[in-house]
Parts: C-alpha cells; sequence; structure tokens
C-alpha cells in the first residue's frame, strides 16, 4: 500500500509540475507578445526601420515570425503599406523561406503587394524569390477560385503590376476554370491590355465560360463606358479631351484607352470563330446572346442594332403588336414625364433670376459712372483706363441674360417629344445655365468697375474682388453638377450613335 500511495503522490507531481510549466510558457508567449511582436507591428505599420531593427536584435525570429492575430508577419504588413526601405532592408534579413509564409487566408505578403498595387515592391520581392507569384491560397470555399498575388492585381485594376506578375505565374498550369476566371475578372476590371494578352496566349479561353455562365464577350459587352471616344474625328477627340479633362466621365472603375477594348473586342471575335469545335449555328447564336447583353447593359458602342438589321424588322410588331419603336416608348413613358417636370422646374427658377439679371443690367446701362459733361454730352470718366470695362461688361451681361432667358423659354414651350430628350432639352439646358452663369459674372464685374472708381487702396480693392468673386463661386458649386450630369449624358458618348464598321 505504501508503494501504491507513492507512486500516486509522484503522478501528482508530475502533474502538477507540467501543469506549471504549461503556464510558464503562457506567460512568456504572452510577455513576448507584449513586448516584442506589438512594437514590431507598429514599426511596420509606420515604416520605422530604426525600431524594428532594434527588435531583431534582441530576437532574431522576429524577422519571420506572425505578429498580427490573423497570421501576418512584418513584411506582410510594410509591404500592403507601401514602405519600400523598410520590406528591402527586411528582406535582406530574411531567405526565401520567410518571404513565402502565408497568413491564416493562405495570403503571402506578394499578395498584399498585388492588392495594393506597389510596384516597385512587387518587382523587388519576385526578384528576391522567383517562386512568389505561384504561391496561391484558397478562397472562404473550396469551390472558389485559386487566389494568387496576379488574381489580387486583377481584382483591384492595378494593370502594371498585372503585367508584371503574368510573365512569372505559371499560368499554364493553372486550370481551366482559374484561367478563364482571371480572364473575366481583367475584362472586369478595365485591364484590355493584360486581357489580350491572355487571349492571344490561350485562344480557346476566348470561348470559354466562367463561374457566372458567362464568356469573355459577354463581360466586355457590359462595359459601355469603355467604348467611348475612339478613332474619332478631330472634334470628337477635343471634346472627349476636354471632357476627361473635366473628369465627366466618373466612374468607379479604372477604364483602359478605348483602342485597347477594342483591340480586345476585336481579338476576342477573330479567336472565337476560328474554333474548330464552334458550329455556325453556335456562333449565331452567341452573336444573338452579346446582343441582347450589350443592350441590357446600354452598351451602344457594340451595337449601332437599327443600323445593322434587316430594314423590313425595323417596323416588325412583337406578340403584343407593338414595333420597337412603341415598345421604348411605353417602356420610358414615366421616365419622359418625370424628365419634363424636372426640366421645367428648372427652367423656371433659372428664368426667373434671368429675368432680374435682364432687369438690373439693362437699367443700369444707361446710369453711367460719374455721369456726363454737360458741354459735349460725353462720360465724364472716359478717359480712366477702367472705364470701358464698364460698358463691355454691360453688354455682355445683357446679351448673356437674354440668351438665357430664350433658351428657358424655349424649354417652357417645348413639345417634349422622345427626340427633344436626346439633342434639343439638353442643349438648350446647357446653354440657358452656362449664359445665366456668364451674366452673373458680367454683372459682378461692371458692379466692381463702378466701385472701383471710387476706391483706390489695394485693401479696398483686394477686398472688392474676393467678396464679390465669391458670388460666381457659389454659382458653380450648386450648379456644376447638373452641368457635368448633363454634359456626360447627352455629350460624353454621343459618337457612340454614330456608323461603326467593326462588327
Amino acid at each position: 500500500m505504501g508503494i501504491e500511495h507513492s507512486k500516486i503522490a509522484k503522478k501528482r507531481e508530475d502533474v502538477e509540475m507540467k501543469h506549471k510549466e504549461t503556464e510558464g510558457d503562457v506567460l512568456s508567449t504572452r510577455e513576448r507578445y507584449l513586448t516584442l511582436c506589438v512594437p514590431l507591428h507598429k514599426a511596420a505599420l509606420k515604416g520605422d526601420w530604426e525600431a524594428a531593427e532594434s527588435l531583431f536584435k534582441k530576437d532574431h525570429t522576429l524577422v519571420k515570425a506572425r505578429i498580427t492575430e490573423g497570421g501576418e508577419t512584418a513584411l506582410h504588413i510594410a509591404a500592403l503599406q507601401g514602405h519600400d526601405y523598410f520590406v528591402a532592408n527586411l528582406l535582406y534579413l530574411m531567405d526565401k523561406s520567410g518571404t513565402e509564409i502565408q497568413n491564416d487566408k493562405g495570403s503571402t505578403a506578394l499578395s498584399f503587394v498585388a492588392a495594393a498595387g506597389h510596384f516597385d515592391i512587387a518587382k523587388r520581392m519576385v526578384e528576391k524569390n522567383r517562386k512568389l507569384p505561384t504561391i496561391h491560397g484558397k478562397g472562404d470555399n473550396d469551390d472558389d477560385e485559386v487566389i494568387t498575388p496576379l488574381y489580387m492585381a486583377v481584382l483591384l485594376g492595378h494593370n502594371d503590376v498585372a503585367e508584371y506578375l503574368l510573365c512569372y505565374s505559371d499560368f499554364e498550369s493553372w486550370t481551366t476554370k482559374d484561367q478563364i476566371a482571371l480572364l473575366t475578372t481583367s475584362i472586369d476590371s478595365g485591364l484590355y491590355g493584360v486581357a489580350k494578352s491572355i487571349v492571344d496566349q490561350y485562344p480557346m479561353l476566348a470561348v470559354e465560360k466562367d463561374s457566372n455562365d458567362e464568356t469573355p464577350l459577354e463581360v466586355l459587352a457590359k462595359k459601355p463606358l469603355s467604348f467611348c471616344g475612339s478613332n474619332q474625328g478631330f472634334w470628337t477627340n477635343i471634346s472627349s479631351t476636354i471632357l476627361r479633362y473635366m473628369k465627366l466621365n466618373t466612374s468607379h472603375e479604372q477604364l483602359a484607352p478605348s483602342d485597347d477594348v477594342y483591340t480586345l473586342f476585336d481579338c476576342l471575335w477573330n479567336h472565337g470563330i476560328r474554333q474548330e469545335d464552334v458550329e455556325s449555328a453556335q456562333v449565331v447564336g452567341n452573336t444573338s446572346k452579346l446582343l441582347f447583353v450589350a443592350a441590357e447593359s446600354g452598351n451602344d458602342g457594340l451595337l449601332v442594332v437599327e443600323k445593322i438589321v434587316q430594314p423590313s424588322y425595323r417596323n416588325m410588331r412583337n406578340v403584343a403588336g407593338q414595333t420597337p419603336h412603341d415598345l421604348f416608348l411605353a417602356e420610358h413613358e414615366k421616365l419622359m414625364k418625370d424628365g419634363e417636370k424636372l426640366m421645367k422646374q428648372t427652367a423656371k427658377s433659372c428664368m426667373l433670376v434671368t429675368m432680374l439679371i435682364a432687369t438690373v443690367v439693362f437699367t443700369t446701362a444707361f446710369t453711367v459712372p460719374g455721369g456726363y459733361n454737360n458741354n459735349n454730352g460725353l462720360p465724364i470718366l472716359q478717359k480712366n483706363k477702367l472705364f470701358m470695362v464698364f460698358p463691355i461688361s454691360e453688354a455682355i451681361a445683357t446679351l448673356a441674360s437674354l440668351t438665357s432667358m430664350l433658351m428657358f423659354l424655349s424649354i417652357l414651350t417645348s413639345r417634349y417629344a422622345e427626340t427633344d430628350f436626346l439633342n434639343s432639352l439638353p442643349f438648350w439646358l446647357v446653354i440657358g445655365v452656362a449664359a445665366l452663369f456668364v451674366s452673373i459674372v458680367a454683372m459682378m464685374v461692371s458692379f466692381c468697375t463702378c466701385l472701383l472708381f471710387y476706391e483706390h487702396g489695394w485693401a479696398a480693392i483686394t477686398s472688392l474682388l474676393v467678396f464679390f468673386a465669391s458670388v460666381p463661386i457659389i454659382f458653380i458649386i450648386l450648379k456644376y453638377p447638373l452641368l457635368v450630369t448633363i454634359m456626360r449624358c447627352t455629350y460624353g458618348c454621343q459618337w457612340l450613335f454614330g456608323s461603326n464598321n467593326r462588327l
């Protein structure tokens, strides 16, 4: 019995000892995290290499240690933040295996760099380890596409990084599913040069379908803004440049040059119809589906439709007895009524201001500052250099206000037919608002000129100019969004309705 009791006591001592050792390990791990990992995390976020270097001297294993809850290393964090100097020094300290460490989602530091679009850092990391672009993780589900650095760069629209990684990603070893996913994603992100490079190397992908059951051409057909303004005339190129400068074609996507999108379209189309296993009936069916997809997306760049169908089809009726024109009017009837209401309200509001300006300017034109000379009837201040500014600005204000009034009157008396919404109504509104702005500016100039005849100090002149210049600026702030919307919708893609022989 004594021997058995001693064995039991021995086991208890061993268990207690192991428990104390485990508690000690936990405490030491916690202390290490707080004293080393947290400061390293902060240093990597800020790009503070001196602070990080002092921590590495204390514990060299921190170079490859996971320092976040998500399993990221200092290289992940610094690379994502774009700290090139920090990353360069860190790469010098670590071996190739350190650059291959993946976080809990299976992403390497290169994936972070690709997602952020830091080209120089991506190039530096690939030069350190050529294997990095081929290391990939998986999505949340097993059926998700392979998540590679190249895919991340394409997904977030970083063209330069994507083109660079495409050469090192071992794309030919990918499954067809992953290849077509990258191709359609590059099209969706507007990276048409990358997409064309893929199709040129792997023509069979031109007719493959992705997880959404869409071919590359169908994805491209859903990009109407990308087909704006290529191979146009002189004035069209100028107008597109002005619109781009004014940022009228705002969008969440990054648009590639329009020539690239048409080149990609030609490439996809040519490779698609040359596939030996694609029958003619299938080509016709795919073309019809492509036209419907483009129509649903508002992509007139791939449609010029009324012009490419047979003339007899233009007045054919559907099962409801409607022609295409009848169907168009029925579908847009509510939109036309809402547009008419909005146009009239805007015209009435602006016309009231225009009439007020015209009245004031017309009356002021006969009141010359300083009065007239009783001997010859000429203005007394005509020898002043600033005097000519007054009649010129008055004339401009009067002409602009009358022009604006005429434009708004035309809007109020319009018949509001469907063709009027295409050109005349937007044109009248743009000219009316622009003329109203010119009349306000000219009125402010004439008013300031009158005051300057009686104020000669620089302080007074500066105060006057700053004070009265705020009125046109406020007008621009309030009305600029309206002008931008009208011009983008009316003229931003105007050339899409012209003839196009690309199809």
